[in-house]
C-alpha cells in the first residue's frame, strides 16, 4: 500500500515536517510522482519505523543513518536488538522509579519547605509564568507532581543554582540571536539541546510538551515578555529553534 506525506504522518504520529527533513537529509527518501508528490511504500515505513525505535532510544540522527544504510544491516536482528535495549531500558525506570518510592517514603518524615520559599530567587514575571505553565498545561499531572517534588528537594540553594544557569543560557542563545545566527544551525541547535535537558531539573519532558512549552514563548505574553526583556525578539527566535529541535 502506498501512503501520501499526509496519511503517513497521520499513521505515524510524525509531523509533515520532520518527514521532509528526513527525506532532506537523505534517510528516508521515498519515491515522487510526476507531479513531486511523495509517496511512501512499504519498505519506506519499515525503515520510519526503524529510525522511531532508535530515536526512542535516543540515537542521533547521523548514528541512525549510518545503521540502517549499512550494508550488512539487519532488520530483523535489528528489532530483536532494540527489544533488549528497551527491556534494559524498562528495568532502568522501573529501578529509578523505585528509588523514588524509597525516597519519598524517606522524606515523608521529614519537615518540607514551605511553599513560599520554593521560589526565592525568582523575579515575579518567572514565578507567574511558571506556575502558569504547570497549572494549565500540566494540572495534575505526572510532570506537574514531578515539579513540585523536585523544586522541594532541591531547596533553596539548588533552586538557585538551577535559575542562574537558565539564565546564563537565555544569554547565550540571545548572543547567538544577536550574530544573527539561523536557528537551525548547529551552535544554536547545541543551545537548545542544553535548554531541553535542563528541564529534567524540574521534570522529565518530552518532545510534545516541548514544541507546546515553544508555542507559549510567543503565545503567552508573559513568557514573551520575559524573554522579549533579555532580547527583542528572543522569544520568536526560541520558539522556532525548538519547534527545529523537535523536527530532528
Amino acid at each position: 500500500m502506498s501512503y501520501n506525506i499526509k496519511q503517513l504522518s497521520e499513521l505515524a504520529g510524525v509531523s509533515i515536517r520532520t518527514l521532509h527533513y528526513y527525506d532532506q537529509i537523505d534517510l528516508l527518501n521515498p519515491s515522487r510522482s510526476q507531479n513531486g508528490y511523495r509517496h511512501y511504500n512499504d519498505n519506506d515505513l519499515l525503515i520510519l519505523q526503524q529510525i522511531l525505535f532508535f530515536r526512542e532510544l535516543e540515537f542521533s540522527l547521523a548514528e541512525i543513518k549510518k545503521i540502517i544504510f549499512a550494508p550488512n544491516f539487519n532488520r530483523t536482528l535489528a528489532l530483536t536488538d532494540q527489544k533488549k535495549m528497551m527491556k534494559i531500558k524498562r528495568d532502568r525506570l522501573d529501578l529509578l522509579i523505585e528509588t523514588i518510592d524509597k525516597t519519598i517514603k524517606k522524606n515523608s518524615n521529614q519537615k518540607n519547605m514551605a511553599d513560599e520559599d520554593l521560589y526565592a530567587g525568582l523575579n515575579k514575571a518567572e514565578l507567574e509564568a511558571y506556575a502558569k505553565e504547570a497549572q494549565e498545561h500540566w494540572g495534575d499531572s505526572n510532570a506537574y507532581r514531578q515539579s513540585q517534588f523536585r523544586v522541594k528537594k532541591m531547596g533553596k540553594d539548588g533552586l538557585k543554582k538551577v535559575l542562574a544557569d537558565s539564565d546564563k543560557l537565555n544569554q547565550q542563545i540571545a548572543n547567538e540571536m544577536t550574530l544573527k545566527r539561523n536557528p537551525a544551525s548547529p551552535e544554536v541547535q547545541a543551545l537548545i539541546a542544553q535548554h531541553y535537558n535542563n528541564l529534567r531539573a524540574f521534570y522529565e519532558p518530552n518532545l510534545t510538551m516541548y514544541r507546546g512549552l515553544a508555542q507559549m514563548y510567543v503565545g503567552d505574553k508573559r513568557f514573551k515578555s520575559y524573554y522579549d526583556q533579555i532580547a527583542d525578539g528572543l522569544a520568536q527566535f526560541m520558539c522556532e529553534a525548538m519547534n527545529i529541535y523537535c523536527d530532528k
